[in-house]
Formats: C-alpha cells, structure tokens, sequence
C-alpha cells in the first residue's frame, strides 16, 4: 500500500471515528444545553473554556515534539516516550493545579469555581494520552485512537444522560467528563503497550532537550490561547451568563468540528519528519496533497455550516438558543480558515521553525484582547465572533508565509480555484433550494459539489483510485 493510501485510509478511519466522537459530542451539548438552559450552560462554557486554557498550556507542546521525533531514525522509543510520558504527567499537574487555583479567585459563582476544579481533574486525566497519539500517526494504525475516543465519549453522554435523569447539579455534569476522560486514557495506555514499553522514567537531559523543542510551542499555544479561548472569558466577566451559553452554543460546533484538520495533519507530521532532507521531492508531494485535500472538503463544510445553521444549533441547542444562529454563521468563515492553517502550523513543527512562529501568535494574541476588549462591551458575542474570524485569517496567513520562506514548496493552485468555483456553485444552489427538506438539501448539495469538481477537474479518476484504493 502506498503512503499516499495509507494516510488517505488512516485519515478515513479516524474521520469515521472522529465523526462518531463528533455525534456524541452533539449528543452531550444537545442534552446539557437544553438541561441548563442558557445561563446554566453560560456557566458550562466558562468553566470548560477556563480550564481548557490551563490544560492546553500545561500540554507544553510536547505532543507534537513526540508525534516529529518518531518520524527519525535511530530513536529509542521506549525511553523517549516514557520520559514524555513522565514530563507531561508533571506539568499536567503543576499548572492545572495552578489554573484551578486561580479559578477560585475569579468572581465566579461559588459552583462554577467547584465546577472548575473538577474539569481541571477532567483535563488532566484526558492530557497524559495524546502522548501516544504520535506512536500511532507515526505507525498508521489510528483505529486504536478512535476506538478509545468514542468509547470514553460514550461513557462521558451516559452519565450525563443519567445525571440529568436524575436531575443533578452541573458539579454532576462536569464528573461526566472526567470519568469519560478517564477511561480514554486508559485504553490508550494498553493499546500501546504492543508497540512500547511505557514506564515513569525522569532522564532530565532528555527532558532538557523535550523542552528545548518544546517551549516555543508552549509559548505559541499561550499565545493562541488567548485568541482562541480568552473571547469566552473576557464574555463571561463583562456579559451576563446567557451570553455566554449563546456564544457557546456555537462556539462548541466549531471546536469539535477542527478537530478533523488537526487529526490528518498529526497523521502527516511523522512524513514531514521523514522526508525533510532524505527526500525533498516526496516532501513537496506530500504537502500538495495534503492542500488539496484540505481544500476539497474545507469549501463545502464552510457553505453547509452557513446554510444549516439554524438547522444545526436548533438540532443540538434547542430553540431557545436561535440568537446563536447568527454566530455559528459568523464562524462558518472561520471553521474554513482554522482548516487550512492546520496544515502550515505542522509544517512549521516539522521545519523546526516553532520560534519564528511565536511573533505571529504573540501578534494574534494583542489584537484579538484589543479588539475583545473594545468591541464585546458593544455588540456581545457577535463582536466576539467577528474577532475570531480577523484573528484565524492573521494568523493563516503568517503561517504559510514562514513555511514558504523556510522551505522550497512549489505550490499549485488548481484544486483550490476549482473548489472555489464549485463552492461558490454550491451556495447558488442551496440559495435557490431554502425550502427544501436540509437532509436532500444537504445530499443534493454535496453531490452537485463532486459533479461539478468532477466536470472542471478538481477531481479525476486518477485522484479518486488514489484515495480509495487500498490495494497494493
């Protein structure tokens, strides 16, 4: 089999994974929204938008550093992913600690500083895992990853089912989580152990060189961060609760669809690795296709997300969010965006240009606080929507100039003026079938879509044999 088809298979099972997770994800805010209501599920959103802030620092990059370093040669894996393992262990615990801390000293309710606490829990049993995720990109053998994903996100919707059943407090809610986190990191843990020997181990020169890779990622994701997360808190200390659930209610589609971007690139990042020097060649391949495939399904996502909004948020919030139907549709563009710049962002790993990318954060970061701050006073969570799109497009376009400064990559723009035209074919369509059932809308839309790619080029047999072959 081909590494194009390898990748190409590996992305279809974790994508049938991911969209499975994605279903019972919708399940879990469809439940929790319509239980909490807006200013509960306001409350929600704080405390998984505060904690999720630490928790990604307290990542440190490490993962991608892992998920880079398995794609060299000569690498003692056990031993590196042990002491990884440990580091990460160590760090999870000193700054959600710290995060939780802090969380008690913000002017939040007395339950939603509880709720903190317990999601800080959450996120540390969840952090160590994504450890292992490179072992398994690096390997192509991903059905492990998803297999654990949707069976601690089950665990997760069932306890929230029944903690709503029982009509319990969002404390009950929040454990849901972190028991559904739980048994995730768990299955890693011995999915691995046929491919590695996983012990605590602190070898700190090995950690110092982890580390030396590392901080610029840890210092770019602080920076991220506040872009990508610090909307939701500067919302939850200047707007009432409601506000926040509203903006929430969107914002929560948006995450839990660029996890997709973010899963095929992490299965590409070992190839990077592996190519850079031994074969530039394949390198450049690699990444044009890779674009491509990005392209092709980013167009059409963005149009559906647009069009079916207000089908989406009353299909998982309930109508009594119908405000944040305008929201998700502000986002649509930035779904598209955060799509794309997944592709430069782990190309820059793999360049080892993480430093040079700290400006375009640190950038990013002072605008959208800047802006966050003048504009949510005024226009809520609209302003922070329109923030976020601003901020995505700053940093798309930083990113693939770094990468394109540090590395030759001849870049063809075929696909992407072809999925443009057919996207842009795609909204006339959907414009004129409004008062169509969305389920045809959507299965007519997406067939127009292939058909016109396939008329102009953007797709050929050639292409299509490629992804879908698994022979060898």
């Amino acid at each position: 089999m081909s590494l194009t088809r390898k990748i190409a298979y590996n992305t279809l099972i974790q994508s049938i994974g991911r969209a499975i997770s994605a279903l019972i994800g919708f399940g879990v805010i469809a439940a929790t929204a319509r239980y909490l209501g807006r200013q509960g599920f306001g409350q929600y959103t704080t405390v998984m938008a505060f904690s999720g802030f630490f928790s990604t620092i307290a990542g440190f990059g490490i993962s991608l550093v892992v998920t880079n370093e398995l794609g060299k040669k000569g690498l003692n894996v056990n031993k590196f992913l042990s002491n990884a393992f440990t580091l990460r262990i160590a760090s999870s615990f000193a700054i959600l600690g710290f995060g939780a801390l802090i969380g008690f000293l913000m002017p939040y309710p007395l339950l939603v500083k509880k709720a903190i606490l317990i999601d800080s829990l959450a996120f540390f049993l969840l952090s160590f895992r994504h450890v292992f995720d490179g072992l398994f990109f690096q390997k192509l053998k991903t059905i492990r990853l998803a297999i654990a994903e949707i069976l601690g996100r089950f665990l997760t919707f069932s306890l929230v089912i029944l903690a709503i059943w029982q009509k319990k407090s969002l404390l009950s809610l929040v454990w849901a989580v972190a028991w559904g986190n739980f048994l995730q990191s768990f299955l890693v843990y011995l999915f691995t152990i046929p491919y590695a020997k996983i012990r605590l181990q602190a070898d700190f020169k090995l950690w110092k060189y982890i580390f030396d890779r590392s901080w610029p990622l840890a210092l770019s994701m602080v920076f991220n961060l506040v872009y990508f997360k610090f909307d939701t808190i500067i919302l939850s200390l200047m707007k009432p609760e409601a506000d926040v659930g509203i903006y929430g209610a969107a914002y929560k589609i948006l995450e839990l669809l660029i996890a997709f971007p973010i899963l095929f690139c992490s299965l590409v990042l070992p190839q990077f690795a592996s190519y850079r020097k031994s074969d530039p060649l394949r390198f450049q391949r690699i990444f044009q296709k890779s674009f491509d495939f990005l392209i092709l399904g980013t167009i059409p996502l963005m149009v559906f997300v647009f069009f079916f909004a207000p089908q989406i948020i009353r299909l998982v919030s309930g109508p009594d969010f119908d405000p944040a139907i305008l929201v998700l549709r502000i986002l649509s563009l930035a779904i598209g965006i955060i799509f794309l710049a997944a592709l430069p962002a782990h190309l820059i790993v793999a360049l080892d240009q993480q430093k040079k990318m700290i400006w375009g954060y640190l950038a990013g970061a002072i605008f959208a606080v800047a802006l966050d701050l003048v504009i949510i006073p005024f226009y809520s969570y609209i302003g922070a929507a329109i923030t976020t799109i601003l901020v995505e497009a700053i940093i798309l376009v930083w990113s693939f100039s770094l990468a394109r400064k540090a590395y030759p990559l001849p870049w063809d723009k075929k696909i992407l003026w072809r999925s443009l035209i057919a996207g842009a074919g795609l909204c006339f369509l959907l414009a004129f079938l409004s008062t169509m059932n969305f389920v045809l809308q959507f299965f007519l839309g997406a067939s127009f879509y292939l058909a016109v790619l396939y008329l102009i080029g953007g797709l050929n047999k050639e292409m299509i044999q490629e992804i879908i072959s698994l022979k060898k």
